[in-house]
């Protein structure tokens, strides 16, 4: 998936696919358990934003995510 990730839910059979910024955003979470903040930083580093333009972005992916049951919060 050019660099992108697909995950199945094998609860739901449900297939998510998600695009680079996405994939590094799934990264991230599995490496270690991970604020907002610190996401929108490592975002940021890896790609030419700041972490003020991509917070609210990463906020929307990790919302839906948490709505179909991929990440929850500790």
């Amino acid at each position: 998936m050019e660099e992108g990730i697909a995950i199945l839910d094998l609860h739901s059979n449900t297939y998510f696919s998600l695009d680079p910024v996405g994939a590094s955003v799934w990264r991230a979470i599995e490496a270690s358990p991970s604020t907002l903040d610190d996401l929108a930083r490592g975002i940021a580093g890896e790609y030419d934003v700041t972490p003020e333009v991509c917070r609210p972005d990463i906020a929307g992916l990790l919302d839906d995510m948490m709505q179909h049951g991929l990440v929850r919060t500790a």
